[in-house]
């Protein structure tokens, strides 16, 4: 009953910022409803983020295949336990390439580093069109929808298009520094960790 009475006293206390939240649900449901492919773009980040990880898994399976064939010798006395088996004076031993190993860990980092540019892509793709959609100008408050057009202020007929070309022509740089920075501290981690 305490325990209730505290969880009621805390709710009474965050009622304004419970009913901000509410509003704001409010608002990105309308924002949704005016462009219903921002629910779709998503689904494209994904599909190119598994393209991505499949390719970088048959490069890392290429990366991995090449090995070096050495032939060393029989250790003395491998074949007193069997005389009915001798292989001859040497085997074919398979070993992984020293510099190619070097190569595995950029490859690594660079499936760090390229899986955080794609997904942080779609984040500010979708952010830079609900950004231009709650500037727009409202054509009508009560179907809630915005003006559709090329003017100033008003909401582009292709809003994830423009976003797209926007990213791409002013944002691309701070998106892949961003990714660089952390990439960084993912390693590190990495390394502190394990």
């Amino acid at each position: 009953a305490v325990l209730l009475f505290f969880f009621i006293l805390a709710l009474w206390f965050m009622r304004k910022n419970i009913a901000v939240v509410l509003e704001m649900l409010n608002e990105a449901s309308y924002a949704i409803s005016d462009m219903s492919w921002t629910l779709v773009f998503p689904v494209w980040i994904s599909l190119a983020v598994m393209a991505f990880v499949t390719v970088w898994i048959v490069e890392a399976l290429y990366i991995y295949s090449v090995k070096t064939e050495t032939t060393p010798a029989w250790p003395t006395d491998f074949f007193a336990d069997n005389p009915f088996y001798s292989a001859g004076d040497s085997y074919y031993q398979l070993q992984f390439n020293d510099d190619l190993q070097d190569a595995m860990i950029w490859h690594i980092i660079m499936l760090l580093y390229l899986s955080q540019v794609l997904i942080y892509f779609g984040y500010m793709v979708l952010a830079s069109t609900f950004g231009d959609w709650y500037f727009s100008l409202w054509s009508d408050h009560s179907t809630k929808k915005k003006q559709r057009g090329e003017g100033p202020a008003e909401l582009s007929n292709s809003p994830i298009l423009e976003s797209l070309w926007r990213v791409f022509r002013y944002h691309l740089g701070s998106l892949a520094f961003g990714a660089a920075i952390i990439t960084i501290i993912r390693v590190i981690r990495a390394v502190v960790t394990y």
